[in-house]
This record gives C-alpha cells, sequence and structure tokens, in this order.
C-alpha cells in the first residue's frame, strides 16, 4: 500500500505540473498577443504531452512510449473530460452551485479515477506481442 500512495502523490504532482505547463504557456503566448482559444489550445496541449511524458517515464515508469498507452490515455483523457462537465452541470443544476465550485469538485474525483485507469489499464505492464 505504501508504494501505491507515493505514486499517487507523484501522479498528483505531475497533474500540477502539467497545470501550470499549459497555464503558463496560454499566458505566454496571450502576453505575446496570440489569440485567446488558440493560447489556450497550445497551452492545453503542452500540459497533456507533458503529462503523459512525464506519467509514462516518472510516474508509471515505462521502458518506453507506445501507440497504444497513447490511445488508452486520450481515452482517460476523454473520460475524465466528460466526467468534468458531468459534475459540474450537475452541481450547478441541482445544487445551484457555481461552476467553480463544481470544478473544484470534480478535481479529487477526476484524480482517482485518472489514477486507477492508468495504473490498471494505460500503463499496466502487458507482455510482449509473439
Amino acid at each position: 500500500m505504501k508504494r501505491t500512495a507515493k505514486q499517487f502523490a507523484v501522479f498528483v504532482a505531475v497533474g500540477g505540473a502539467s497545470a501550470l505547463v499549459d497555464v503558463g504557456v496560454t499566458a505566454l503566448l496571450l502576453y505575446f498577443t496570440v489569440a485567446g482559444l488558440v493560447a489556450v489550445s497550445v497551452g492545453f496541449a503542452a500540459g497533456v504531452g507533458l503529462n503523459y511524458t512525464l506519467h509514462a517515464k516518472v510516474t508509471f515508469q515505462q521502458a518506453k512510449i507506445s501507440g497504444g498507452s497513447i490511445g488508452r490515455y486520450l481515452t482517460v483523457l476523454m473520460l475524465n473530460y466528460l466526467l468534468t462537465l458531468a459534475i459540474v452541470e450537475g452541481s450547478v443544476t441541482l445544487f445551484a452551485a457555481p461552476v467553480l465550485a463544481g470544478k473544484i469538485v470534480s478535481l479529487p474525483v477526476i484524480a482517482v479515477i485518472g489514477y486507477i485507469l492508468s495504473r490498471y489499464w494505460v500503463f499496466a505492464d502487458r507482455p510482449a506481442p509473439g
């Protein structure tokens, strides 16, 4: 269990670093007057790229990056996005909560689900083909 707690802490730290890169790149591009949606998209892509790479190499210590794990990662990313939307919408609709409150509530849910799916599916050890 101790290994899992440490790995989860690394998972969360990588997520935080990725968020900082996302926001930092977005802010930098906005400073240089890049259009808002372009800046947000490039920042998001930079954060996602860093997130996948650090999880593959640091959090889950994969020997090599594979197309399969990238596809599974993108699937989890989309699932987490849809869950975030559902939690935010539910918070607003059912409890009249502000959007930001719903977003904050979604964060630990997404972190736990993302960690479990990453550990046991995205970056799970797979036997070599053949």
